[in-house]
């Protein structure tokens, strides 16, 4: 009888090998033992397929873990972060369940082992000069890979305790804010001057010009533009067959330190961490007292932030526009209160001053720049009073972030101080300078996840978030009071208490919309209430740990 092949068994030792010359006994156990060795053979096989199957979606489940350690903020990759504080990223972190549908995405799929007669290289040569075998193990390559060994993270570009936010101190949404600015009528007194001719008897109002001293020394016709020299006689003025009367007018206008377009803070659609990302916000103000009645406003604020140094610190542009109550203001009315205007420009530039896993730290200093149009108080056809828009504001503040597995909340305080003030002139003589009142807003935000799916296509996270707005003036409000008229600056105590409640989607590819809807707390308010839609683009968001992981 010939000598069976010897066959390999599943645990790797010597092949079995079948004797040459069999009894009958032994014939039937010899049957017996090849049929077992073949069918565990083949029972081996299978074994080894499903274990390696398990390996593999073992190392899909810990890769997808280590990518879902991104905040939103930033997009993941290890060792990105390069602060000490922040966390090594891990493949023997806890499994995740799989969402994806289709394709994996090249940079989720597991690492597989060369096939043979590939992964040959020119180096692949022993000591003797022979070729090795590509299938050999050697320290290029493992499979399965080392599950417990962590990605070395890169070395710090900032010394400190700092890094670039890519822990989950990052995974929090922008800050929806609150604030319109002050919005207040003032009374204002000024001085009229009408014409009267002695022949027809008729009155018309007109300019006056006043020397260096502050006397009248003219006054000019505002619709033929001719001028007639003054003269004074105990306390009357006459010019050639007339003459002008002195009286005054009292009445309500927006408060010469108010911005019909509003001021800016920085918690509207901001974060403590640097971002990459354009923006836009949409924002309703129902029954603004910029006049009375009150009025709606309709604001747009589009915007850039860039960061630099490595992401630890970012630059940032916006340019309010808004559908509010015209700049020029008519005395008695009618007023247009569809004007479309243009707001201050706004710039702003930030750091963060730590960040680990849990804790975000930031400063920043916002900037505005006096580019919105002059407030003038006209009467009908003539405009008595110019408040400039010379003011330039400084806005410091202090941010922080913390997050964990579900909740995430951000803290600020900012101080909004005039620097120089708004000069003001009656009938083009300057009378003094207003300045616009110190204020402290400060502001806290607190939100949970409430959807995650990192392998979405389409919708990746939703949060939701509450938020309360302070805003308290720090100083009594500025009053002016000259020959040529008298001004006030507002309220001099100001305490406004917004509630705020609000819903991020952020969609694959970067794009985050949110929706929010706040109300004030208090009797001082700067609107009856305010719907605010933001668009956000930028990097490819991450994905939320806690919910993946449930």
């Amino acid at each position: 009888m010939p000598q069976p092949m010897p066959r390999q068994p599943i645990d790797g030792s010597r092949p079995l090998r079948c004797r040459r010359r069999l009894t009958p006994v032994r014939r039937i156990r010899h049957v017996v033992l090849t049929s077992v060795c073949a069918g565990a053979t083949l029972l081996g096989g299978s074994l080894s397929a499903q274990a390696e199957q398990r390996l593999t979606n073992t190392t899909l489940r810990s890769r997808t873990a280590a990518t879902n350690v991104a905040g939103h903020g930033q997009h993941y990759h290890p060792g990105a972060c390069v602060g000490p504080h922040c966390p090594a990223p891990s493949y023997s972190q806890p499994f995740l369940p799989y969402y994806g549908h289709g394709e994996v995405p090249d940079y989720l799929a597991p690492p597989q082992p060369p096939m043979e007669g590939q992964g040959r290289r020119a180096d692949d040569q022993d000591g003797a000069g022979q070729e090795r075998d590509s299938r050999a193990p050697t320290d290029d390559f493992s499979f399965p890979p080392d599950m417990t060994a962590a990605p070395a993270p890169s070395a710090p570009s900032l010394s400190g305790a700092t890094g670039t936010p890519t822990a989950p101190a990052s995974a929090a949404p922008n800050a929806i804010g609150d604030f319109f600015g002050i919005a207040h009528t003032c009374r204002v007194i000024t001085p009229t001057f009408t014409l009267t001719n002695y022949d027809d008897e008729s009155s018309i109002p007109v300019t006056p010009r006043f020397d260096s001293g502050g006397n009248l020394i003219s006054v000019r016709n505002p619709i033929t533009g001719q001028e007639f020299a003054v003269s004074e006689d105990d306390g009357e003025f006459f010019v050639d067959n007339g003459e002008v009367i002195v009286g005054r007018r009292s009445f309500l206008a927006p408060c010469p330190t108010v911005n019909v377009v509003g001021r800016i803070k920085a918690t509207e659609n901001n974060s403590p961490i640097p971002q990459d990302r354009v923006f836009f916000d949409y924002t309703y103000y129902h029954n603004v007292p910029l006049s009375d009645p009150d009025i709606g406003v309709v604001r747009m604020v589009p915007g850039i932030e860039r960061t630099f140094l490595d992401g630890m610190m970012s630059w940032e542009l916006r340019m309010p526009v808004a559908q509010t109550l015209d700049s020029q203001f008519i005395v008695g009315g009618p007023n247009n209160g569809d004007s479309w205007e243009a707001g201050n420009l706004y710039v702003a530039v930030k750091t963060l001053l730590y960040n680990d896993d849990r804790l975000a730290l930031a400063a920043g200093l916002g900037i505005t720049t006096p580019t919105a149009n002059d407030l003038e108080y006209v009467v009908p056809g003539v405009t008595t009073v110019v408040v400039q828009n010379d003011a330039v504001h400084l806005l410091p503040y202090i941010a922080a972030q913390a997050a964990n597995e579900t909740f995430f909340s951000q803290a600020y305080a900012q101080i909004d101080v005039d620097t120089n003030g708004n000069p003001i002139e009656v009938f083009g003589t300057d009378v003094g300078v207003l300045q616009d009142q110190t204020f402290l807003y400060l502001d806290g935000v607190l939100g949970a996840w409430l959807y995650d799916n990192p392998l979405s296509d389409t919708l990746v996270s939703i949060a939701g978030v509450t938020e309360l707005h302070y805003s308290r003036s720090l100083e009594n409000a500025d009053g002016l009071v000259s020959p040529l008229g008298a001004f006030g600056g507002g309220a001099n105590d100001t305490n406004i208490l917004t509630g705020t409640l609000g819903l991020h989607l952020m969609y694959a590819g970067g794009a985050r919309v949110t929706f929010g809807y706040g109300v004030p707390l208090t009797d001082d308010r700067f609107a009856d209430g305010e719907f605010r839609l933001m668009l956000n683009w930028g990097p490819a968001l991450g994905g939320v740990p806690s919910l993946a992981g449930r």
